[in-house]
């Protein structure tokens, strides 16, 4: 299978599910993120977060001007600043403690969105919403520990790479400012490299454990086992499809930065005291239709991809090193 069949193959089976998908994302996940946003707003707006966040900004500047001629004295200066972050703080609780405990279920339930679709397109060709939750409710903690498992293991492997980075900057250190500079990226490079690597031999465990109805263990070695011989090509689509995404992203902060010239928000403003309550809601719904497009196109592109790969995959495992892509 070339490059160019599997993303045809993965656009027919997204345009064929489209609708299914997307009734299953709006409810369960672009929904309750709304709605969680629209908390965090409200209660920012209630505690004002915004006027307290401005304030400790202009006590800082206020107190790195200390040293300058006709400056209050440093003692003023310092008890503005810490009455600031006092308030800040105060303000910053309800919404801190707002966004912690809607944050969690919002989690939950965006989940089983995420489960009844990876269900749906993994037991179907074309899927059935009331057949796609039935098999997410069957298979709900399963892949919660499925994908549990695999965020230990890349926060494992990040604080490798970190400990790696850091060890190749100390030991660059001794060959020179340039030998060390290109030791120190070749160094990350690698660390980065492996990192995809080894997680993309396991990434497509949640379509073995929801194909073949096995445990989560045996699905990751089963994972390991359809990748085999097949780890720079997963690094390759892993990155193609970052990449693709990072350039959606980005193309929309672009539209969204070309709105707020019309509508005169100072959408680039890096002061913070001229951060209005205008900027602040625009940042937030910048977020929302960011979510709307992952809800829409992206999440469920990339299910429906994965598990094309592992049908093709693991439909010619018995042929020992056989390349899919040429």
């Amino acid at each position: 299978m070339s490059l160019s069949v599997l993303f045809n193959q993965t656009w027919r089976a997204y345009r064929f599910n489209a609708a299914v998908s997307a009734k299953i994302m709006l409810i369960y996940y672009f929904i309750p993120f709304v709605l969680l946003m629209s908390l965090i707003l409200f209660f920012a707006h209630l505690s004002g977060l915004l006027p307290a966040f401005n304030e400790l900004s202009s006590s800082l500047v206020n107190a790195s001007n200390i040293d300058k001629p006709g400056a209050p004295a440093d003692a003023f200066l310092i008890a503005q600043v810490q009455d600031a972050a006092q308030h800040f703080l105060i303000s910053a609780m309800p919404v801190l403690l707002i966004g912690i405990l809607f944050g969690l279920v919002f989690l939950f339930v965006s989940f089983f969105g995420y489960s009844a679709l990876i269900a749906g397109a993994s037991r179907s060709s074309v899927m059935h919403y009331s057949n796609a939750l039935k098999a997410a409710r069957e298979s709900y903690w399963s892949l919660m520990g499925c994908f549990a498992l695999l965020m230990l293991i890349f926060f494992i492997l990040e604080s490798v790479l970190i400990l790696f980075v850091f060890l190749s900057a100390v030991v660059g250190s001794l060959f020179g400012s340039i030998g060390g500079i290109l030791f120190f990226f070749g160094s990350f490079l690698i660390g980065v490299f492996g990192c995809f690597a080894f997680l993309g031999r396991l990434i497509l465990a949640p379509y073995v454990l929801m194909i073949e109805s096995l445990g989560v263990m045996t699905s990751f070695k089963k994972s390991w086992m359809i990748t085999r011989g097949r780890t720079w090509v997963m690094v390759g689509l892993l990155l193609l499809l970052i990449a693709m995404l990072i350039i959606l992203i980005l193309i929309l902060m672009f539209l969204f930065y070309i709105i707020s010239l019309f509508l005169l928000i100072p959408y680039n403003s890096l002061n913070a005291e001229t951060i209005s309550w205008s900027l602040f809601v625009f940042e937030a719904v910048l977020q929302i239709v960011i979510h709307l497009v992952l809800a829409l196109f992206i999440i469920p592109f990339i299910v429906h991809f994965f598990k094309q790969i592992y049908v093709s995959w693991n439909r010619s495992r018995d042929i020992k090193g056989k390349r899919i892509f040429k």
